[in-house]
């Protein structure tokens, strides 16, 4: 669970970014 909800933190993030 934790490492699922830190993956889908990061996508967010890069897709923000980009």
């Amino acid at each position: 669970q934790e490492i699922s909800t830190n993956s889908n933190f990061a996508d967010a993030s890069s897709s923000v970014e980009e």
